[in-house]
């Protein structure tokens, strides 16, 4: 449900009033304060010394139609690339089934934690996952696409 941005303007105001008030019980206040900020949280642009206007909140419009070829954003392609890439070398996503060091950093994780795991070589980190990119790969089998495993 969209809100236009004066009623929007007003509830936050009188949240804050609420928070503020020195007659306001200490529960409904700080529950005042919480939704106050989970509605800044959610429309970040109520904070801005500019006045909204009544479009800033206004259901997205569907994709129109340029006549230019569509392109991908540098950001999604990257992504992109990097799911396939993992898809081909047969690295996964999984919660670590063991403490363990990753292999790119030499850093330990706990059991439980996200981890990606290439089944013949080891575990890294997320955020470590660059490292594939750089490993040497001609020792691994790696899954064929028309392998049956079974």
């Amino acid at each position: 449900m969209v809100v236009p941005v004066p009623t929007l303007k007003r509830r936050i105001l009188a949240l804050i009033e609420h928070a503020v008030s020195p007659s306001a019980n200490e529960n409904e206040a700080r529950n005042a304060a919480i939704r106050v900020c989970t509605i800044l949280k959610s429309h970040p642009n109520m904070l801005s010394d500019d006045e909204p206007d009544d479009t800033a909140l206004a259901e997205p419009t569907p994709y129109q139609r340029t006549g230019r070829r569509s392109e991908v954003h540098p950001n999604a392609r990257a992504f992109l690339e990097w799911q396939e890439f993992k898809r081909v070398h047969g690295i996964r996503l999984v919660k670590s089934p063991q403490y363990s060091l990753c292999i790119a950093c030499g850093e330990g994780f706990q059991v439980g934690d996200p981890v990606l795991r290439q089944s013949d070589i080891g575990f890294t980190h997320p955020q470590c996952g660059e490292w594939w990119r750089d490993y040497d790969y001609s020792h691994v089998q790696l899954p064929q696409d028309d392998d049956i495993p079974f």
